[in-house]
């Protein structure tokens, strides 16, 4: 779900990051200047890649979300995309974790002054959050009490790379010219 950052010079940078529910890992995340179909994919792109196919996808009823391109990667993966009430933001667990963002990293972003640095902090952000140990895995018999150790032993429906490129091949190489006869 993409969360609106700080902004420099007065441009928007969206957070867009794909969580695991059940590790609270950060499996995929990026910071995009646009909050858009295509910032999406490529992190939905990069959460597959690298963990697998889900059995679904939760998340709000945003448009990029629910898009022709999104459902069709969705139907060909076998993947349930499944939506939060309306009014509900906290079905939605990656607003629970965008809290932590604000409370970790924010003091950061503030003092970033170019992209390059905000796009470290994110990572480094993303980083310390996955190896941190959380409260909710404090009990784990196995030891695992960070989000990426949980995650490590898990994976979804694995993919052939050529099987994901094709799919989104659409979205990554298709070039369209806007009025002003700009590659978009």
């Amino acid at each position: 779900t993409p969360r609106r950052a700080l902004t420099e010079s007065s441009s928007p940078v969206y957070c867009i990051s794909i969580l695991d529910n059940y590790s609270r890992c950060i499996i995929a995340s990026r910071l995009s200047r646009r909050q858009d179909l295509s910032a999406y994919l490529v992190v939905l792109y990069a959460a597959l890649h690298q963990h697998g196919s889900p059995k679904a996808i939760v998340s709000d009823s945003g448009s990029i979300f629910k898009a022709d391109q999104a459902n069709a990667i969705y139907a060909a993966l076998g993947i349930t995309h499944e939506l939060i009430e309306g009014g509900k933001p906290w079905q939605d667990y990656i607003e629970t974790t965008f809290g932590i963002q604000r409370r970790m990293a924010d003091w950061d972003f503030a003092k970033a002054e170019t992209w390059t640095e905000l796009q470290h902090v994110h990572d480094r952000w993303v980083e310390d959050y996955d190896q941190q140990e959380h409260w909710a895995h404090r009990y784990k018999k196995e030891g695992r009490r960070t989000p990426a150790g949980v995650l490590s032993w898990v994976i979804g429906t694995p993919k052939d790379p050529d099987e994901l490129a094709r799919l989104f091949a659409p979205l990554r190489y298709e070039r369209r010219l806007d009025r002003a006869g700009y590659v978009q």
